[in-house]
């Protein structure tokens, strides 16, 4: 699993592939004021990595 996240000037943004099965998800942000809870794009973005990551550590 190959991935990249970033935060810069209000847009957040993620990036994963999966080179085994030639899957990915990209997810492009703007507004992301900065704070962390659960009804902001860093909550959705967390979840993602959660998700691939958890084929990862079974």
């Amino acid at each position: 699993m190959y991935f990249h996240n970033g935060i810069a000037y209000g847009i957040y943004s993620l990036m994963a592939l999966d080179l085994n099965d030639k899957s990915g998800v990209v997810v492009i942000t703007s507004g992301a004021d900065g704070v962390r809870n659960d009804n902001t794009v860093f909550a959705v973005c967390d979840d993602v990595l959660n998700y691939c990551y958890s084929d990862i550590l079974g």
